[in-house]
């Protein structure tokens, strides 16, 4: 039986390439077709997709480098609110891609085109301010460099 706990406890730079290049060849196939559908806010789904993919890899390298637990403690303690921040991001980031997507490969046969293109802008919005969460996490989660902006009183001091 598939246990997650078990799988997040225990992942490691093997598996992480696995799932990355897996995940890398699904986005490929989908921005093959986005690229060839002719759709003027192609780009914006593109990267979209692309952000997601990040996010996806970038998750799963923090897990593999700080251990579940100690990725869970130090979100906690250092970034719960840009974390939930960012969940938020990546929610309206996939529904907007995800509708927006489904739109343009008529995987849905009535749309309005306006509101595909509206949730089309809206991928890149949504995009850039989950790039944005990710470097400002990548930035609380380094030791180094929190301690220096711990001590710059740039954020409260621990404990």
């Amino acid at each position: 039986m598939f246990d997650i706990n078990q799988k997040l406890f225990s992942l490691n730079a093997e598996k992480v390439s696995e799932f990355k290049k897996l995940e890398e060849d699904m986005a490929y196939e989908i921005v093959e077709l986005l690229r060839h559908s002719g759709y003027k806010y192609s780009e914006n789904l593109i990267f979209g997709l692309s952000t997601m993919v990040d996010y996806d890899i970038w998750l799963l390298e923090k897990i593999s480098e700080l251990k579940f637990e100690g990725f869970v403690k130090k979100l906690w303690e250092r970034a719960l609110e840009e974390i939930l921040q960012l969940s938020g991001c990546l929610r309206y980031l996939f529904f907007a891609w995800a509708s927006a997507t489904s739109a343009t490969l008529k995987l849905i046969e009535r749309y309005k085109e306006e509101n595909r293109d509206t949730l089309a802008q809206w991928c890149k919005t949504y995009a850039e301010e989950v790039e944005i969460y990710i470097d400002t996490l990548d930035t609380l989660l380094d030791d180094e460099t929190y301690k220096i902006i711990e001590e710059l009183g740039i954020v409260r001091k621990q404990g």
